[in-house]
């Protein structure tokens, strides 16, 4: 008698980039794929399609370096470009 627990199915996992994201609603729709990470980047909203639902993970700060001797190296954190912040 064979004592060993019942396999279990093991989940397929494929991993794929693709830019533009404008293809993935059809996908997720048809089933061809069950779930999308997406990423938005300034200037680059991601576009909520018909039919797929969005949910928001997390938001991640992104982080710029520049040489030592760049320009803006020597003008101090004012004179680098920022994002607008919410107030309140």
């Amino acid at each position: 008698m064979d004592d060993a627990p019942p396999r279990q199915p093991q989940p397929i996992l494929h991993r794929a980039t693709r830019h533009p994201a404008s293809g993935i609603g059809s996908t997720l729709s048809s089933g061809e794929l069950d779930i999308a990470v997406m990423r938005q980047f300034p200037g680059f909203p991601v576009v909520r399609q018909a039919g797929v639902e969005h949910r928001l993970l997390l938001r991640e700060p992104i982080f710029v370096g520049v040489s030592a001797e760049h320009p803006l190296a020597a003008r101090g954190k004012s004179a680098w470009p920022t994002s607008p912040r919410k107030s309140g």
